[in-house]
């Protein structure tokens, strides 16, 4: 799996790995951003996952840091789809 730190759009997302791409090489992520899914369902969609993430913090593995890193994209993403959505892009 590869995880990796990079910068789109003034946000650092924490890790994106390449297996949720899709054959375009696009992620969820990307489909989000690109107005590919309903607004509100994406913002719930990382709010949602955010929190799971966040919930279970040193409860699957004693080592919390991938969950750290999982719930930040999430919330990174949720504030860059709503600052998308105010600019009128999505």
């Amino acid at each position: 799996m590869q995880k990796a730190t990079c910068e789109i759009g003034g946000y650092v997302m924490a890790i994106r790995p390449n297996y949720y791409k899709d054959k375009d090489g696009h992620d969820l992520f990307w489909k989000m951003e690109h107005g590919m899914y309903d607004l509100a369902w994406s913002i719930g969609f990382c709010h949602i996952n955010a929190e799971k993430y966040e919930r279970r913090m040193g409860r699957k593995t004693a080592i919390s840091i991938e969950d750290e890193r999982k719930a930040q994209t999430c919330r990174d993403e949720e504030e860059r789809l709503k600052q998308l959505h105010r600019k009128g892009v999505i």
